[in-house]
């Protein structure tokens, strides 16, 4: 009896061996490009906050809000900084918030003062010293400036405040007026507009990017900049760190999307994009000035480009992210593949469950990482996500030492840190 119990502990051991070998294995393949991250930073659920002075910097707001429809407020991953650190913008009551900064092993640094918005966007922070961060705000409360906001680390107010016009410093307005003027357009004002077109003026932050040359690039879209047929036309202003110089603005069609990376380089993207079908087969990225050389990629002659570590399948048009070392992140996005079907988030927050529609949220989500000579550094495989937009669920670090990733569970937000192969 003793042999057959030795007999069976060998051959437990040898089964579980080659499981840990085999999962090692698959995750790190023969040439290393899948590289596991690890947790720094966990955070739990709480309700809304009256006091958020003495609250718990690692509890974050999840919380139903607003009236009909109810809305889900949560906490949102807007960015991080040369440094590392992390950005989260974090609801304490319907239309209040409050931005917490972590630095790079998970440790709370500081929070500034609350601030009412809809939601936060985007966060740009320059080597100076200067956090710009991009909004939703509230269209109810007919502000007639840009949903942006600035701070000082030092300091727990704004340093600058643009939801209203007359905030904004007077040669950024009149270079945004006059570019307006030559296309015949005009910047609205909420007293112009009847009750049911509020949002014709709503303004949306959709990129804010900061450079090592402590520049700042603001990427923004409203209903009455027009469209370019189907696509939206966007207003794309380049500043100064503290927003007191316009180094550039154009108002330009969406069809062919600019970038700038972290080292100040402007990026253009073509694609053979069928509007009709709403298919694509080729992406040109090339730098600006420069020629555009090859597809970065073509599916025409290679279907599925790293067909052995990721299937695009039926993935949408990526967002693409830079760092200053010039590695190129592809975001992906696309519906939940057959048999899958779309999460219903469910959220624990003390003796509540909040319980999500699938339709508001899920779907499946993947990066690639590639060098600047192209080649495939590391990726995330294909996962279905919670409430995890494409936007804000993964966030390349300016210094391209890696990124990071947040993964909204029942109990708790999870932010993991992932390095990239040297």
């Amino acid at each position: 009896m003793k042999v057959v119990y030795r007999f069976l502990f060998v051959t437990l051991f040898i089964i579980l061996f080659e499981i840990i070998f085999m999962s090692e294995f698959l995750i790190s393949g023969q040439n290393k490009k899948f590289v596991g991250g690890r947790i720094i930073l966990r955070l739990s659920y709480r309700d809304r906050i009256k006091n958020y002075l003495k609250h718990n910097p690692y509890k974050i707001g999840m919380f139903e809000g607003g009236e009909c429809p109810r809305g889900l407020y949560y906490c949102r991953f807007i960015g991080t900084d040369w440094d590392g650190n992390i950005y989260l913008f974090d609801p304490i009551d319907d239309n209040l918030y409050i931005l917490k900064c972590f630095d790079k092993n998970g440790l709370f640094k500081m929070m500034w003062n609350p601030i009412r918005a809809d939601c936060g966007n985007e966060v740009a922070v320059t080597r100076d010293g200067y956090i710009w961060v991009g909004l939703r705000w509230v269209v109810d409360d007919r502000l007639d400036g840009l949903p942006i906001v600035v701070y000082r680390k030092e300091k727990k107010k704004p340093v600058m405040n643009w939801y209203y016009e007359n905030e904004i410093p007077k040669s950024v307005k009149d270079k945004i007026h006059h570019i307006l003027n030559k296309v015949g357009l005009k910047w609205k004002r909420w007293k112009e507009l009847p009750d049911w077109d509020l949002s014709s003026n709503d303004w949306i932050v959709l990129e804010l990017i900061s450079t090592q040359k402590n520049q700042v690039y603001i990427k923004l879209s409203a209903p009455f900049l027009g469209t370019d047929g189907r696509y939206l036309k966007l207003l794309r202003i380049l500043l100064n760190s503290d927003g007191s110089q316009v180094l550039d603005i154009q108002l330009a069609s969406a069809r062919n999307p600019y970038y700038l990376s972290p080292d100040g380089k402007f990026w253009i993207v073509n694609s053979d994009f069928d509007e009709e079908r709403w298919t694509w087969n080729r992406i040109w990225l090339f730098e600006k000035g420069k020629e555009k050389g090859e597809p970065l990629i073509d599916r025409l002659t290679n279907k599925e480009p790293w067909a052995d570590k990721i299937i695009l399948g039926e993935a949408y048009f990526p967002i693409i992210r830079f760092d200053a070392k010039g590695n190129i992140y592809l975001i992906w996005e696309r519906y939940p593949q057959y048999p899958l079907k779309p999460l219903e988030p469910r959220f624990k927050v003390g003796r509540k469950t909040i319980v999500e529609s699938p339709r508001t949220f899920g779907g499946e989500q993947a990066l690639v990482v590639l060098d600047g000579q192209r080649r495939l550094l590391t990726y995330l495989p294909w996962r279905l996500s919670s409430v995890e937009h494409i936007e804000e669920w993964v966030h390349p670090l300016p210094d391209g030492s890696g990124f990071y990733r947040i993964e909204y569970r029942e109990r708790e937000a999870v932010i993991y840190f992932h390095p990239l192969p040297r």
